[in-house]
Formats: C-alpha cells, structure tokens, sequence
C-alpha cells in the first residue's frame, strides 16, 4: 500500500511539471500586436507616411489652401469699372453707312479726350453680342489713357479683358470729330496711337 502512495506521489511531480511546460497563449485580440496590443493596420491616429501625426489622408500634395504672404493679389475683377465714376453716358457709335451724326454722348467723349481731361466715358458696340468699353483719360495734359472692355449681359458686365494702357491722338483729331463725324471717328481703334498691356492699379 505504501508503495501505490510513492508511485502516485511521483505521477503528480511529473504531471505538474509537465503543465509548467505548457506554452502562454498570447494576450490581445485580433488585428493587433501581441506585444503592445496597438492595431496592425486601419488605425485614424497613426503616423503618415509624412510623419505627420493624427491624419492618414496627409501627402506630398494637399488640397488644402495656403495662403502666401506678401503675394500680388491682382486686379478686381471689374477693373476700371470700379476705380472710376462715369462721366459721360455711353455712347454707341453709330454705323455711318448712310451718314453720321453725333449725339450728347459721343460729343461728351470726344471733349474729354480732346480736353485729356481726367475722366472716365465708355462706349458700346454691339454686333452679336455687345461690349462694353471704359475709358479713363489720365488728364494733366498726358496723352495716355487706361482701356478696359467687358462683355455685356443684360444689365450685367462679364467677361472682362486685360487692361491696357493707350496713347491718345492729337487733340485736333478729337476736336475735327466734334465738328464732323466721320467714319473713322466712330473706330474706337483709330483713337490712339498705340496700346498695350497694363498692370493694374486702381487710380494709378
């Protein structure tokens, strides 16, 4: 009897040392690490590929506006049409084909630009669609002149072009249209001598 008690006392050593053997199964859930427990893949709060700490959509091109410092902001969009008060109404030169005559319009236009008074008049020409342009003579006797033409919608303005800065033909020319309008009076182009491109600045 003795010798059964010895035996089964020795199973159990053996048995006990057998379970300390045993292999811990791996604390976490799945999808995570199992030394840390922090997800595998998926995570809102990781680190970007930019390093970038807390975003996962941040890349080497963003969508989102920076604003620059000290850049030109540009021209408004309505140009002359904001930075001067028209003087004269606008005039809509008349075709000519049988005859021309100049009404208070166009006679206010042609004393300003025979004046080089420092005022804005504008014109419109229409053919399929009608334009409209600004005119703002500088004044102190310069000959130049800022240009702007837009289309027109209604009673709206749209589609506006580049400014241009001009230089205006000889008073005499202005004066001799007041007296008698002709057909190269009513060309808008035949009014300066020469244009070109003109950075914006409002009242400069």
């Amino acid at each position: 009897m003795r010798g059964r008690v010895v035996v089964w006392a020795a199973c159990l050593v053996v048995l006990s040392a057998c379970f300390k053997e045993l292999p811990t199964v791996p604390g976490g859930t799945s999808g995570t690490s199992g030394e840390t427990g922090a997800p595998t893949g998926g995570s809102e709060e990781g680190v970007s590929s930019t390093g970038v700490v807390g975003s996962t959509q941040v890349s080497g091109s963003s969508d989102v506006d920076v604003p620059t410092t000290g850049a030109d902001e540009g021209p408004p969009e309505d140009g002359l049409f904001a930075c001067y008060a028209e003087f004269c109404e606008v005039w809509e030169p008349p075709s000519c084909t049988q005859g021309c005559a100049l009404d208070a319009a166009g006679r206010c236009l042609f004393e300003q630009m025979r004046d080089r008074a420092h005022r804005r008049a504008d014109v419109r020409v229409c053919g399929d669609t009608c334009e409209r342009t600004a005119i703002a003579v500088r004044g102190g006797g310069t000959d130049e002149v800022e240009r702007q033409t837009a289309s027109e919608l209604g009673d709206e303005l749209a589609d506006y072009r580049d400014l241009k800065k001009c230089v205006l033909r000889e008073p005499e020319f202005f004066a001799g249209c007041i007296d008698t309008l002709t057909a190269e009076c009513v060309d808008m182009m035949k009014w300066f001598k020469s244009c070109g491109d003109l950075p914006f600045v409002c009242g400069g």
